[in-house]
């Protein structure tokens, strides 16, 4: 069951989203923990790792709270505002007062892990209420932590180099932007010169493999420090985005191990059972598009009928009370990989920027996904029931918000999902496909582990661009080895290009082909939605979408029913911020005006008048028509 309830915090101007697990059983430990994640890429890739913390800390009677700095996740702010180091730090401090004063707890112990366990220590050493520290391969100088994260930019694709001009405007760290002003923070940081011990007791997990900065455990010696250190392996199953199916792994027993006897020494009360008020998170003035003077606002939400599904809605704050057009559209996006926040944070920028252009926008974690918890699907990718998802999330959008039309979009699993869902009914005015790596995919497979077909069907398109250029004609001459190769390879193409010629003409007889892609845009075309496809040109998500799509693809497009948009010089994630900004360019234009006003398309219809509630419990996250009054 879901143990995590939503709360927002913080001053105005700088409100927090964060997640509250309260204690299990009749009797809540006297210390509470603060888990203060890493930054950059590195949140998303410990996400689970993350939460599987918090919801064992909890279990063992620990009132805990994760939660987003400023600026990261689904807090407010973004990259490029001033003083960010100073706003995360603040950030921690905001969250240890948050989790005293829902839980009620005395004493707090802070976990941190790479720059989230820097940011504790710094922390910890202006309090009196933290009691311990438990640092994760901590960041001790921000000198060599920005040097890591420029060198990793310079091996992502199109990615800008290692820039060594310190009047650079900004770098990027795995595709998050690092303005001048934060790399300078960072790089003045250095836990060695703290003056100020951090907690009492501290706990330093060093992973095996990783070299350890001595001056820190030095340092902490001589400011009072009682100081534990373990080497423990497992470190890259803790931060990897990945099921810990073998079991909670030894970095997250070995945190806990120590925190249960951290807690031990704090006497033990009856724990409190009151609900956490959820709140809103109230955003500034939006940009270009929107309404002279309006402004956005964000709640958590629940819905669905079995297991529930959470996400977050953002909307005009004119049409939270009320005041909205009475034609509302509104629009989906699926996370599948990452959470709802998605890489490189491109969903909340996407979610902020259409609902300030008047959507509702509700971003989603599918079952098993981040906080959407599904029995038997936890971190599965290409889930079986994500098109089930998307459905209920579609109908909770008409049901709470009178959505008149609903539009999903969806990056890379996202879009698999968003695009079966519409061909199996889902009430969809269109769907948005961004980069979609797989049309087909079996159960348990990942992004990084392709069928056979999506193989062949790269390869064709290979050698197609090598022969256009000539290139394979001059290496191949004179090796018979070569030749041999690429006779194989022509063959099994023919192989599959006849089969997708049957698949075609059997679908067009009427013999139904419920898992081929090609006939899942017919069935989405003749229900009167539209589809867009936006891919990085000249990638593999590109040839993926014409060798699936084949003839059917072309057809739809000559009828309008389908419209392609082929980016240059992206990414698969569009990490570039320049990248970013073309594809919102390419969304304003396909949602720059409201499409004809029409009854949900397909026979999954929802009531839409004001009030309707949910089916199922709302467990957890709360509903949003009964936090804000919303549509």
């Amino acid at each position: 069951m879901k143990t995590s309830q939503p709360l927002y915090f913080g001053e105005a101007g700088r409100g927090l989203f964060g997640l509250f697990h309260a204690p299990r059983g009749a009797q809540q430990a006297a210390l509470g923990l603060v888990i203060c994640s890493p930054a950059f890429s590195e949140a998303h890739s410990a996400y689970f790792g993350m939460r599987r913390t918090a919801e064992r800390a909890a279990a063992a009677g620990v009132p805990t709270l994760r939660f987003d700095y400023c600026g990261t996740g689904d807090s407010s702010g973004d990259d490029e505002d001033t003083a960010r180091v100073a706003a995360w730090l603040a950030s921690a401090h905001d969250a240890i007062d948050a989790l005293r004063r829902v839980s009620g707890v005395r004493h707090v112990c802070l976990l941190g892990v790479r720059l989230g366990a820097t940011l504790a220590a710094m922390a910890g050493g202006d309090r009196d209420d933290v009691s311990s520290l438990i640092a994760i391969a901590p960041v001790v100088r921000g000198r060599q932590y920005v040097r890591e994260l420029r060198a990793l930019e310079s091996l992502r694709p199109n990615g800008a180099g290692v820039c060594e001009d310190p009047a650079a405007t900004a770098v990027t760290g795995g595709g998050f932007v690092m303005t001048a002003e934060t790399r300078a923070a960072l790089e003045a940081i250095d836990l060695a010169t703290l003056g100020a011990p951090p907690a009492p007791q501290v706990l330093l997990i060093e992973p095996d493999g990783l070299a350890t900065d001595e001056r820190w455990p030095q340092q902490l010696g001589r400011l009072g420090c009682e100081v534990r250190r373990e080497r423990v392996q497992g470190y890259a199953e803790f931060v990897q985005q990945t099921p810990l199916r073998s079991g909670p792994g030894p970095v997250m027993e070995c945190a806990l191990a120590w925190l249960e006897a951290q807690a031990a020494l704090h006497p033990r009360s009856p724990s409190s059972r009151g609900p956490v008020p959820t709140g809103l998170l109230r955003l500034g003035p939006v940009g270009a598009g929107a309404r002279q003077g309006s402004e956005l606002v964000e709640a958590a939400v629940t819905f669905g009928t079995a297991e529930p599904l959470c996400g977050i809605v953002t909307l005009r704050r004119d049409a939270a009370s009320g005041a909205g057009p009475a034609d509302c559209q509104a629009m989906i996006l699926v996370g599948a990989v990452t959470s709802r926040v998605g890489p490189n944070r491109i969903y909340v920028e996407l979610a902020r920027h259409l609902a300030a252009r008047g959507m509702v926008v509700l971003r989603m974690d599918v079952g098993g996904i981040g906080e959407s918890v599904a029995a038997g699907a936890e971190n599965e990718v290409y889930s079986q029931r994500g098109q089930q998802d998307v459905a209920q999330a579609a109908r909770f959008l008409q049901a709470h918000y009178a959505a008149t039309q609903v539009h999903a979009l969806g990056l890379c699993a996202g879009a698999y999902h968003v695009l079966r869902a519409a061909a199996a009914g889902a009430p969809l005015r269109s769907v948005v496909s961004v980069n979609q790596l797989a049309f087909r995919a079996a159960r348990g497979m990942t992004a990084t582990d392709p069928p056979v077909e999506t193989r062949l069907v790269l390869a064709a398109f290979r050698l197609k661009r090598l022969l256009e250029r000539g290139h394979l004609q001059a290496g191949l001459a004179g090796s018979r080895r070569s030749w041999t190769k690429f006779t194989s390879v022509a063959l099994l193409y023919a192989g599959w290009a006849l089969g997708r010629r049957c698949i075609n003409a059997l679908s067009w007889l009427g013999v139904p082909m419920p898992d081929d892609a090609a006939m899942q845009m017919r069935r989405i075309a003749a229900r009167g939605a539209t589809m867009h496809f936006i891919v990085s040109a000249g990638s593999a998500e590109q040839d993926l979408l014409l060798g699936y799509g084949g003839s059917v693809l072309g057809k739809l497009c000559k009828k309008g029913a389908v419209s392609i948009d082929a980016i240059a010089g992206t990414d698969h994630i569009f990490s570039g911020a320049a990248d970013r900004q073309r594809l919102l360019d390419v969304l304003d234009r396909l949602y720059a005006a409201p499409q004809p006003s029409q009854a949900a398309v397909g026979p999954e219809r929802a009531p839409r008048a004001r009030g309707d509630s949910v089916p199922g419990s709302l467990l957890g996250f709360t509903s949003q028509a009964q936090s804000s009054q919303a549509r």
